[in-house]
């Protein structure tokens, strides 16, 4: 009787993981290059099927490029073009980030065509609903995405130079930019909580000072969104919202104390995240240390984390920036990229910084240039 009772737990248990291993489809993307103004050789994907990153590539041939995979709900997949040319310079190598990237949204049992534009990033699709919401989603805030564009070739020669005050003019330019994005970001988002592509919509809102809408907004996304596996994810994450107590955290002083984040209870804190070799965030030192200089007796503290893994120039930063200042604290475990803390809070890229109430709150993310100065004047009185 036991026996016949194992095997058959065994025999669902088989099932099951086959059921599993069915969930997989299919799905065929045809992109058609022809149309661009520069020589392409290949393209380069990624994308996440059950929390494993996959990778591809696939040749062009005669103007075209086919790439296949299995997938189990609508992908985000990442498409670099490859160009024949080399790409030698820094500076090339970072409008290669602007002008070779493309996102699809491909659907499972589905094949489907992309056609780029004259640049590759420009890009039409067929046989995939998702996509065609994303083209609507990117659609929404084209104009300043292409201002950016326009801004970036002459920005970043300056940037290379680490000159903050030459800097600073096209720095403001992009964050009138980035505002204005992010306003038309956010109208696009509230009039479209039923597409399928939903959390795509909330992800770029997440991390912004709008974010606050997104625990309300969640309520009303389908059903099926909510209990996936996306969405559980999703429902995580929000517990760093706007209004929610921050993680507390332990880190490295410039001598190696440890710093506790909760023992400042009581003031008002700027987490920063930082790094001696991030150009913008050198540029928005001069704005932090005007900022802590103005508010560093109203119960106002600054703890940096930086993104570096050298001590050396770590140390030269703070000593160059003026950042040794008292009252402000300068964490971080040399780990680079792989920060503890950054991980912590979700930063995925630097400059960037979380604002936090006398309680632990968090009250204000991301907050530079002159919107440092305004959000910090009117939340600290």
């Amino acid at each position: 009787m036991k026996k016949r009772l194992f095997l058959g737990l065994l025999l669902i248990a088989c099932v099951e993981i086959q059921a599993h291993a069915q969930v997989l489809k299919s799905f065929t993307l045809i992109g058609d290059v022809s149309k661009v103004s520069e020589q392409l050789k290949k393209v380069e994907i990624s994308y996440t099927v059950n929390g494993k990153n996959i990778k591809d590539s696939a040749d062009i041939k005669n103007g075209k490029y086919i790439v296949k995979g299995k997938i189990e709900t609508p992908v985000l997949i990442t498409i670099h073009a490859i160009p024949v040319k080399p790409i030698v310079q820094p500076i090339d190598q970072i409008m290669d980030q602007l002008l070779r990237y493309a996102s699809f949204y491909a659907e499972p049992n589905h094949q489907m065509t992309l056609v780029h534009g004259s640049n590759f990033y420009d890009k039409k699709s067929t046989g995939s609903i998702s996509e065609k919401e994303l083209e609507g989603f990117e659609a929404a805030s084209a104009a300043q995405v292409a201002n950016m564009r326009k801004l970036f070739p002459e920005y970043l020669p300056v940037a290379f130079t680490q000159d903050t005050a030459k800097m600073r003019p096209y720095i403001n330019q992009l964050e009138d930019i980035q505002m204005l994005r992010s306003k038309a970001i956010f109208d696009y988002t509230r009039h479209h909580l039923q597409s399928p592509i939903v959390l795509h919509f909330f992800n770029n809102i997440y991390g912004t000072n709008d974010e606050g809408i997104l625990a309300q907004w969640f309520t009303k996304i389908p059903q099926n969104i909510k209990l996936s596996k996306e969405g559980k994810a999703f429902k995580l994450k929000m517990k760093l919202l706007i209004g929610n107590p921050a993680p507390d955290f332990i880190q490295a002083d410039t001598l190696r104390n440890p710093v506790t984040l909760s023992s400042f209870r009581g003031k008002y804190v700027l987490v920063d995240f930082w790094a001696s070799w991030c150009s913008p965030c050198r540029a928005e030192n001069p704005n932090v240390v005007k900022a802590f200089n103005k508010f560093k007796d109203k119960n106002f503290m600054i703890i940096s984390i930086s993104e570096d893994s050298d001590i050396k120039p770590w140390l030269n930063a703070i000593h160059k920036d003026g950042l040794n200042l008292a009252g402000w604290l300068h964490l971080s475990d040399l780990k680079g990229h792989g920060n503890e803390v950054a991980n912590l809070y979700g930063v995925g890229g630097i400059p960037a910084n979380v604002l936090l109430d006398p309680s632990g709150k968090v009250v204000a993310k991301n907050i530079q240039g002159r919107e440092l100065d305004i959000i910090l004047t009117k939340i600290i009185k």
